[in-house]
């Protein structure tokens, strides 16, 4: 029987699943970071942990690699021309990517995402991208043109503020406190030192979570947590509007993903739909709890020639993992 596999790889996790052509996942895999362009783990270290992943997903499947037909690749880190050939090298050898396709992981979130598979996506994990793609056919995704963004960005300026804060630079604020009690430190020079010392080990995947602090404390209105997040929203709005003018959209869904916008708090969420909103007024804006990698599953099963029909997406959505494996 022949089956397709499909995989999401990112910078907190790397998921695998391969599914029957009717959509009926049979198994999953996952693995860490396996974003090829992360300089704390490097290249290879992230080809190993996409392939961890993939051999979980076979071993759960009890399946041959050649029992695979098709199969599609989101990938963080593929953003250059010579990301994708690295990428198809590397995976030439391996029977399950005989037939395969490999996408921006930008491009993984807007198809599972946008129900049409056309509009705007933005995803807000531990960086930022946004990718858009036209009835037409023709698609963009952001890649380094984006600046820093998402928990990463959002956890940087929460340091930056409580610095400036305890230098007198900028009003006091309770980002000092409550990442101080996360950080486990007293002081804000305490805090800095652990950043910044020589033999400190601290990564971005690390400043990263200080993302939810601080849009709790701008939820509770804090004035330079609040500026933080509205200054976020603003960039991201700004990508918005480049993807949209790239591929020719005027009237669209816009599709928000990732870890930073399940935050509680939707203070992110509405002010980046009112920054959209004043360029593009009838824009439809929603939060997505779909996984990019149910957008690659999708990419696998049209590139193995399969008709998408409402029973297909029907029987992918009854057979997902436990919310545990996304989430974890």
């Amino acid at each position: 029987m022949p089956y397709v596999l499909a995989l999401d790889a990112g910078n907190s996790k790397t998921l695998a699943l391969i599914a029957r052509l009717n959509g009926e996942i049979i198994a999953f895999g996952r693995s860490k970071c396996g974003d090829i362009s992360n300089r704390e783990i490097g290249s290879a270290q992230a080809l190993g942990n996409v392939l961890d992943a993939i051999a979980e997903a076979l071993a759960m499947a009890k399946l041959q690699p050649d029992d695979i037909i098709a199969s599609a690749f989101s990938m963080a880190g593929a953003d250059w021309p010579e990301d994708f050939s690295y990428l198809k090298h590397a995976f030439s050898k391996y029977p399950w990517a005989n037939n395969s396709l490999v996408i921006n992981d930008a491009m993984g979130a807007l198809r599972a995402s946008l129900k049409t598979g056309f509009g705007v996506a933005v995803v807000c994990g531990t960086y930022a991208v946004t990718a858009a793609r036209a009835p037409s056919g023709k698609s963009w995704h952001a890649s380094f043109w984006q600046e820093t963004g998402g928990a990463f960005k959002l956890g940087q300026e929460g340091l930056k503020a409580i610095y400036r804060a305890a230098l007198g630079i900028d009003p006091e604020t309770s980002l000092i406190k409550a990442i101080g009690r996360h950080l486990q430190k007293n002081s804000v020079e305490e805090i800095l030192h652990l950043m910044t010392a020589r033999d400190s080990v601290v990564l971005e995947s690390d400043i990263a979570r200080l993302a939810p602090i601080v849009l709790s404390e701008a939820a509770k209105g804090d004035a330079s947590a609040l500026t933080i997040v509205q200054t976020q929203a603003r960039v991201l709005a700004d990508y918005v509007g480049v993807a949209a003018r790239k591929v020719g959209l005027e009237h669209f869904e816009l599709s928000l993903n990732g870890g930073v916008f399940r935050h509680p708090s939707d203070l992110l969420v509405t002010a980046l739909s009112h920054f959209v909103k004043q360029t593009y007024p009838d824009v439809q804006i929603s939060k997505s709890d779909n996984e990019p990698v149910i957008g690659a599953l999708l990419y696998g099963l049209e590139h193995a020639q399969i008709n998408l029909t409402p029973g297909i997406y029907q029987n992918i959505k009854a057979t997902l993992p436990h919310p545990s494996f996304f989430h974890t």
